[in-house]
């Protein structure tokens, strides 16, 4: 049994980055293993010290960290923080290397997992974006046969394709298939002072939801628009508002898309032109402390957006 471990298997242990390993050395954590003078090695860590450094990173803690949070669900580390610091919670903290790590229990992610799923439109592309990859949920992929895919996300967050049931990540699945994206997702910015957007519903992937998707992705991109696929398991697709020009909206049935329009209209201007635009508007607004902390109660009892409960308070109250 060895006795000792090289740098990389150190790096490999803890999962730390090689820089890491060092401030290890300098805190005392980690232990220097005694080596032959007369023989240039490189070198190595006790057992017993790295041993010791796993049980203080990685303690037995139940829940995630947040980073491990983060990846899973695909937000980024500082929306989770800033969630987090949002909703005040209460979670538990270690310090490591000088560093306080938070982990969040199964409640916590139940918690985190709601209050980010409200904060849709900007910024969540990543919800239904792989950026590594390039590729988008549901985006229409052809095979070196002429067969069609659509890229999906299974229960453990892997992004793949499903063939006869059977699924296989992406990245096999392009490799093996030779699979070629149908068109190239825009990446323009639309820019708006009121940042208002068009809702839709969709209850199944149909025909006319795919055909509107797959342009709203070449023509709208990922900056401007939102994919969910919610807990009964319906598209809930978002655009920002816009006009566009009738000829690139020929394969789609607009009175059949009006059906679908959640919050909105559609609409066909004096030019020919069809406009999408919201019924919504986005405020700002100051309150008090107290006027937030029971807007924040009356949010965790239901299952509404601020933006929701606020509008219903205006209604309740002014109409």
């Amino acid at each position: 049994m060895n006795n000792s471990y090289s740098h990389k298997e150190v790096t490999a242990i803890l999962n730390i980055a090689g820089s890491t390993v060092y401030k290890l050395v300098n805190e005392q954590i980690l232990e220097i293993a005694p080596t032959d003078k007369n023989i240039n090695s490189s070198r190595r860590y006790t057992k017993q010290s790295v041993d010791a450094a796993k049980k203080i990173i990685n303690p037995d803690i139940p829940g995630l960290k947040v980073a491990e949070f983060a990846r899973k669900y695909n937000y980024s580390a500082p929306r989770v923080y800033t969630a987090i610091k949002k909703i005040g919670i209460t979670v538990d903290t270690i310090t490591i290397n000088k560093t306080e790590v938070m982990y969040l229990s199964e409640e916590n992610q139940a918690i985190l997992l709601k209050e980010l799923s409200k904060q849709k439109h900007k910024g969540e592309k990543r919800t239904f974006y792989n950026k590594e990859a390039g590729i988008a949920l549901y985006q229409r992929f052809m095979d070196s046969k002429q067969g069609i895919h659509r890229v999906v996300i299974n229960e453990s967050n892997e992004w793949g394709i499903v063939i006869d049931n059977q699924f296989i990540i992406f990245k096999e699945a392009q490799e093996k298939l030779c699979l070629e994206s149908c068109y190239s997702i825009s990446n323009l910015n639309f820019t708006q002072k009121n940042g208002a957007y068009v809702d839709f519903l969709f209850s199944k992937p149909s025909k006319l939801f795919e055909t509107f998707l797959d342009f709203t992705y070449s023509y709208f991109g990922i900056e401007n628009m939102h994919l969910k696929i919610n807990e009964k398991k319906e598209f809930e697709l978002s655009i920002k508002e816009a006009t566009v020009e009738s000829d690139q909206l020929e394969d789609i049935d607009l009175s059949l898309l009006e059906q679908h329009l959640i919050d909105g209209e559609i609409k066909r201007n004096e030019n020919n032109q069809i406009t999408f635009s919201s019924q919504r508007k986005v405020l700002t607004v100051r309150v008090s402390r107290v006027a937030e902390d029971l807007l924040h109660k009356e949010y965790l009892k239901t299952n509404k957006s601020y933006s929701e409960l606020l509008d219903d308070l205006i209604r309740k109250h002014l109409e």
